[in-house]
């Protein structure tokens, strides 16, 4: 702690003042400061004195540093600045207050699937945005994953780890050595990386962040940098469906795993699926308010406890310890209490680089000379010095013309593994290692990876009630066919998924689904409605769906305010639910009552009665006769229209 302690109060370049300290690793000490201009608090990465002086190193740091801020993403730490004085060399960066997963888990937090589904696709979209531009983080690990106090993931520390690769590739076989929990198997071996690379270390702590348990560790350094290569995932119940994404994630074989946008797609679809999932427990810690731990990055700005590099090696006899040790009461009573066992023991190390270098260069050779080790030391020399072929071009290809053209060539076939594939079909070469162009020894493998065709896709569930257009648009963009047939339904509304065939599962991709949708309730057949009132008759269509209208009509023969017939007629069938059914009902029989005529001359009279819609059938009275004086019905009568009059006259 006095050493990082030290440095408190301080103002770095008249700008930053450190105010409290937030972590400490191998390359630096982290600490909230002020930014007295801006009047804002940011996080200060501030290089040990070994770095910090190296002018090689800090050229380094200063252009990686000055192409991370470029990057503007909002699951990515802002890079503010990269300052480089004769004394300090420090980096300034946004300031988080949510902690970091590495906190959290420490804290024996543990992820539901939901959540750890949400938090790999905030990290994968930081991913995928750095690697489109280039930028491979070689460092993802739990104390690298920071959060806002809203619990948006954000990644920390990028191009960090490309500098310290870097300063420290003194040896033949190249890569920066991350984290041995969490390095991905090219990594250790010592091969050239790239961003699958980042895939595979954030599949591990997704994995740890569910279960607790980082996969593949072992006792000593060395033993957990070789468990990895070429092992599988192992299968938990826990991670239940996220199990599937992250061993496709977690292959061995760089050319057979997930990329970042292949993750980032399957985490996205799986989570549409998924219930939201809960508010992580984020404990917001104001500047001034955090507590040390022995990892750099904010609540851990990006670098884990240090392991002992020198363990493995003075074990296993490749050097030697030197005798005298410093005590670990040296280190500080505070440190000792606050910092996490052997955080800070110096293993001194005889035969390894210039005694001038600094302790954190030693550090790092001494990664470096882990993955060589891993990958095979010594024999790298008699390696180069064999007669060399070259490697063909061999991706598209079935086996037997790969293997022909490797024979050829002098060389050796080896299947690493078979994956599935959107590009090539099934049986197809889809990958190779090393690449074509790269000369081997004769007799050496290519490892080629075999297509299994496209992976099957699960089939989306809850569809039932969704509309049939949006049902066959999803199935679409995930390579089903779905063909669409339509049957009645009385429950499910016109348009609607009643099933789809299969249900659910994981389905071969590009298979015919069934789309059963609904037309609606069955067609209805027009009941007898005779001897009915209008109230009657139309709650018994209602009942059928149907939407009944009433029409008045004069009947001879049935009752007033009974049903005389329907349009369409009883026993129609096929009659949509919803459809207008015309009720004809009886308001009784048309009756017009016989005019008056007394007094009217004749003619007249026989125009009155014409106009009441009756006919003068008979006329009685004297042959001279000018005037009506009655009629027969008497006038007044209520008959039927067209009935027969006889009119007297006189």
């Amino acid at each position: 702690m006095a050493l990082i302690d030290e440095h408190l109060g301080k103002v770095l370049g008249g700008r930053y003042r450190l105010m409290k300290p937030i972590g400490s690793g191998s390359s630096a000490y982290v600490y909230s400061a002020t930014d007295v201009t801006l009047r804002r608090t940011v996080a200060i990465k501030l290089l040990h004195p070994g770095l910090g002086g190296d002018k090689h190193f800090a050229k380094l740091l200063l252009r990686e540093a000055h192409a991370v801020a470029s990057l503007n993403h909002p699951n990515i730490v802002q890079v503010y600045d990269c300052v480089t004085e004769a004394d300090n060399s420090y980096l300034v960066l946004e300031y988080l207050s949510g902690g970091s997963l590495a906190s959290l888990l420490d804290e024996g937090f543990r992820f539901s699937v939901p959540q750890a589904c949400t938090l790999g696709l905030e990290v994968v979209q930081g991913l995928q945005y750095a690697h489109r531009r280039g930028f491979v983080h070689r460092d993802i690990k739990p104390a690298n994953i920071l959060f806002t106090e809203e619990g948006v993931a954000k990644i920390a520390d990028f191009g960090v780890a490309k500098a310290l690769a870097v300063a420290s590739a003194t040896e033949p076989v190249g890569g920066q050595l991350a984290t041995a929990r969490y390095a991905s198997p090219e990594q250790a071996e010592g091969l050239s990386t790239d961003e699958r690379s980042d895939v595979y270390s954030l599949a591990i702590v997704l994995y740890e962040a569910v279960t607790g348990k980082v996969p593949f560790v072992k006792d000593t350094t060395l033993a957990t940098l070789t468990a990895r290569v070429g092992a599988v995932l192992p299968k938990v119940p826990e991670l239940g469906p996220l199990m599937p994404i992250l061993a496709q994630a977690a292959i061995s074989e760089p050319l057979a795993r997930l990329d970042s946008d292949g993750l980032a797609k399957d985490l996205e679809l799986l989570k549409s699926y998924l219930q939201t999932p809960e508010s992580l427990p984020i404990k917001v810690q104001k500047p001034g308010e955090e507590k040390l731990r022995s990892e750099s990055g904010q609540a851990s700005a990006g670098e884990e406890e240090q392991e002992d590099p020198a363990k493995d090696l003075i074990l296993n006899g490749f050097i030697k310890e030197r005798t005298k040790q410093p005590s670990r009461e040296s280190l500080g009573a505070k440190e000792a209490l606050a910092g996490r066992e052997s955080a800070h023991i110096d293993h001194s190390i005889e035969n390894v680089g210039s005694r001038k270098k600094s302790r954190a260069a030693k550090v790092l050779a001494l990664l470096a000379a882990v993955a060589v080790l891993a990958a095979g030391g010594g024999y790298y020399v008699y390696y180069k010095s064999q007669p060399r072929q070259v490697v063909p071009l061999l991706t598209g290809k079935t086996y037997r013309a790969a293997a022909g053209l490797i024979a050829k060539s002098e060389l050796k076939t080896d299947v690493a593994g078979k994956s599935y594939s959107s590009l090539y079909a099934r049986g197809l070469v889809m990958g190779q290692s090393p690449k074509a162009g790269v000369k081997l020894a004769k007799n050496k493998f290519v490892k080629i990876i075999l297509s299994l065709g496209h992976a099957p896709v699960s089939m989306p569930t809850n569809l039932q009630g969704k509309k049939i257009s949006d049902v066959v648009t999803l199935l679409k963009g995930i390579g089903l066919r779905p063909v669409v047939s339509e049957e009645y339904q009385n429950k499910v509304p016109t348009g609607e998924v009643v099933k789809t065939i299969p249900a659910a599962g994981r389905i071969k991709f590009d298979s015919m689904i069934k789309v059963i949708g609904s037309k609606g309730p069955h067609p209805r057949t027009i009941p007898s409605l005779y001897g009915d009132n209008w109230a009657q008759a139309s709650q018994r269509l209602i009942k059928l769906g149907l939407s009944p209208v009433e029409v008045l009509n004069f009947s001879y023969s049935v009752s007033d305010g009974e049903v005389i017939s329907t349009t369409p007629t009883v026993g129609t069938k096929g009659v949509l639910v919803g459809s207008k059914v015309t009720v004809n009902v009886s308001k009784g029989p048309l009756l017009v009552a016989v005019p008056t005529v007394a007094g009217m001359t004749i003619k007249e009279a026989i125009t009155a009665i014409d106009n009441a819609g009756l006919q003068v059938t008979e006329q009685i009275g004297p042959p001279f006769a000018t005037s009506a004086s009655t009629t027969s019905p008497a006038p007044g009568t209520e008959v039927r229209p067209g009935t027969s009059v006889t009119l007297y006259v006189s």
